[in-house]
């Protein structure tokens, strides 16, 4: 007798709370020559590992994600009107990281001495979850929850009665997290230190196939 089975999908939605600020910093400096260009990159990052030191933060916990040097050139019209490339100098890009424990009070005490700080790096801000193996768990269940619910509904309509559960197929890969961001522009001087900023939950979602026999 051929096996009957019955594949459903379900969706699972799961959130939880923020535990993690971290900060990414672009600081970008330019000049003629490219060892003034390195000097200046360099006083840029000091500057800003003052301005963190003045809330606590060490040397350290500052990290860079990328660092890249490159020819700056422009555009501009010759004698006989056409566009020809002049060299401009020289451009160094330095991206850099700072996180600690979820803190609104410490992230707008930083925020205040971001907007005096000579550096003045491009800034945005991302609430994270450190270790999401608890969100993970809670997406699983929700997801299982949600395939069980259909199928029973597909049975009853279908006359059918649900038996073992021959397969459940899931790829952990597949996640996909909404972390919750904040850009600040640089108009804005970061007023948001006087914000009292509630970031929402870290949000995520996936789907779990799982195969029933039915009789």
């Amino acid at each position: 007798m051929e096996e009957r089975t019955l594949t459903v999908k379900g969706t699972g939605q799961a959130s939880l709370p923020p535990d993690t600020i971290q900060l990414d910093f672009d600081l970008e400096s330019k000049a003629e020559n490219y060892d003034e260009t390195i000097n200046l990159a360099g006083t840029r990052l000091e500057q800003l590992r003052s301005c963190l030191a003045n809330v606590g933060f060490s040397k350290s916990d500052l990290v860079t994600t990328n660092f890249s040097v490159n020819t700056d050139y422009e555009s501009v019209k010759n004698e006989e009107g056409e566009y020809i490339r002049v060299f401009k100098g020289y451009s160094v890009r330095n991206n850099l990281k700072l996180s600690f424990p979820i803190d609104t009070h410490r992230l707008a005490m930083i925020l205040e001495q971001l907007s005096a700080c000579e550096a003045n790096p491009e800034l945005s801000i991302h609430f994270l979850l450190t270790d999401d193996t608890k969100l993970k768990e809670l997406l699983l269940q929700d997801a299982v929850a949600d395939a069980t619910q259909k199928a029973n509904i597909l049975a009853l309509a279908a006359g059918v009665r649900l038996d073992d559960i021959l397969a459940i197929t899931y790829d952990w890969s597949n996640i996909v997290y909404r972390n919750r961001e904040m850009m600040l522009e640089e108009s804005v001087a970061y007023s948001a230190a006087a914000i009292d900023i509630q970031p929402d939950n870290v949000s995520a979602s996936d789907t779990v196939t799982i195969v029933w026999e039915i009789k």
